[in-house]
């Protein structure tokens, strides 16, 4: 017994979860939730501070350096594992790192933030962000301009045993 072509219909748009804006969930139907505006579902009151924060991390500039620190980043932890440690071509591959992985846990962090801290609080939570990530980016750069430093040698120091 084959089903009809309406039947077929009704199953497929079923199985998708779309029925005039409404979506099958055990067995009940609910409206959607719509997006305002800002991109938000629903309604919900924002503290003011949340506004001026929140377009810093949720534009599609901020994901653009986000992911491209990212890739970058894939591509200079294996360069910084294969390079010799002590000649002239590690040093422009540690201050790289030095430079993105501040940017990359600050970004992340900053997307952490605006999930789940609540939003009075998120101007404060930023802002130590933003201090966590200057000191971060620092102690990298001191780290990476010591005579004999970096950060491919501090982590190479860590699987190599000292001789006795």
């Amino acid at each position: 017994m084959a089903p009809t072509a309406r039947a077929q219909s009704l199953l497929a748009r079923a199985l998708v979860g779309r029925w005039r804006g409404t979506r099958r969930c055990g067995g009940r139907e609910r409206k959607e939730r719509k997006r305002g505006a800002d991109g938000r579902v629903g309604t919900q009151n924002h503290a003011k501070i949340d506004d001026t924060t929140d377009a810093a991390d949720e534009g599609p500039g901020v994901q653009a350096l986000y992911h491209g620190v990212s890739k970058a980043m894939a591509g200079l932890v294996p360069l910084a594992w294969y390079l010799d440690k002590d000649g002239w071509t590690i040093k422009p591959v540690d201050l790289a790192l030095g430079a993105a992985i501040p940017v990359h846990a600050h970004i992340g962090m900053n997307a952490v933030i605006s999930d789940y801290v609540p939003p009075v609080a998120r101007g404060v939570a930023r802002g130590g962000m933003l201090g966590i990530t200057a000191i971060t980016a620092l102690g990298l750069l001191k780290l990476n301009l010591t005579p004999g430093g970096g950060i491919s040698k501090a982590v190479q120091t860590l699987w190599t045993r000292k001789r006795t």
